[in-house]
C-alpha cells in the first residue's frame, strides 16, 4: 500500500474529442488513481470541451475542465499545472493512455528513491486507418506522458517554454538536468504513444526549427553560467 499523495493529472487538449474517452478512461482504470484530472481545452473546435463534460458525468474521478483560447501545448499544460491541487504532476496527452499500473509502478520508483522526477518506457502504438493498432515499439522516453513530477520541481525550473509549439518537452527536460534535479527511471511502459494522422508531431510545422532552438538556449545558458 503505498502512501497518500494527491497526484494531479493534466490533460491537454486539441481537437482530440476522438481519443478523450479512451484517454480519460485508461486514468480511472489506474490501480491507483490521482486525486483529480484537469483537462485544458486550448481552442477547440470539434466540440472537445463538450465530450469532456459528457465524461464528468460518467467517471468516477473527479474531471476539472478549463477552456483557453488557443495558444499551444506548453501553454495548456503549464496552465493546468498552476490549476493542479496535488503535490505531484503527471501529464498525459488526450490522444494517448497508460496502462493499468503506470501511475502505481512511477509513485513507487518516485517514493523508494526520493526522486523528483520519474519515467518509464514508452509503447508506441500506430492507429491504422481501419480503426486497428499495430505494436510498433517500445523504448525509454522522456515524453511529457511517461513523466510523474513532484510540483515542487516545476516550481523551481518553471513551466513549458509557450514560445516552442513542438520540443517543448526536450527544452524542459534539459532544464532539469541543468538543476541537477533527482531522476529515476523505471524499467516498464508506463506510456502508449498513440500514433495518428493528427498527431501534433506529425502536423505542426516548424518542428526542426524548435529542436534547433532548443539547442541553442541549452548552449546560451551553459555560455551564460558561471565558472
Amino acid at each position: 500500500m503505498l502512501p497518500q499523495i494527491n497526484v494531479s493529472v493534466v490533460i491537454p487538449c486539441y481537437n482530440a474529442r476522438a481519443h478523450l474517452s479512451a484517454a480519460i478512461g485508461s486514468i480511472a482504470a489506474q490501480t491507483v488513481c490521482p486525486a483529480e484530472i484537469i483537462v485544458v481545452d486550448d481552442g477547440s473546435t470539434d466540440g472537445s470541451a463538450a465530450e469532456v463534460e459528457r465524461l464528468i458525468a460518467q467517471k468516477p474521478l473527479p474531471i476539472r475542465l478549463f477552456r483557453q483560447a488557443n495558444a499551444g501545448v506548453s501553454a495548456a499544460r503549464n496552465a493546468g499545472t498552476w490549476h493542479a491541487r496535488g503535490d505531484v504532476v503527471a501529464f498525459l496527452d488526450a490522444d494517448d493512455r497508460w496502462p493499468a499500473d503506470s501511475l502505481e509502478t512511477r509513485l513507487a520508483a518516485m517514493l523508494q528513491t526520493n526522486a523528483e522526477l520519474v519515467f518509464g518506457h514508452v509503447r508506441i502504438v500506430r492507429e491504422r486507418i481501419d480503426g486497428s493498432a499495430q505494436i510498433d515499439r517500445q523504448l525509454p522516453g522522456r515524453l511529457a506522458g511517461s513523466l510523474l513530477v513532484r510540483r515542487s520541481l516545476f516550481d523551481r525550473i518553471g513551466g513549458f517554454d509557450e514560445q516552442l509549439r513542438t520540443a517543448e518537452t526536450i527544452d524542459w527536460i534539459a532544464r532539469v538536468n541543468e538543476a541537477g534535479a533527482r531522476v529515476a527511471q523505471v524499467d516498464q511502459v508506463v506510456l502508449e504513444r498513440v500514433v495518428h494522422g493528427g498527431n501534433m508531431m506529425l502536423t505542426e510545422g516548424g518542428h526542426a526549427a524548435d529542436r534547433f532552438a532548443v539547442l541553442r538556449a541549452a548552449a546560451n545558458r551553459r555560455n551564460a553560467a558561471p565558472l
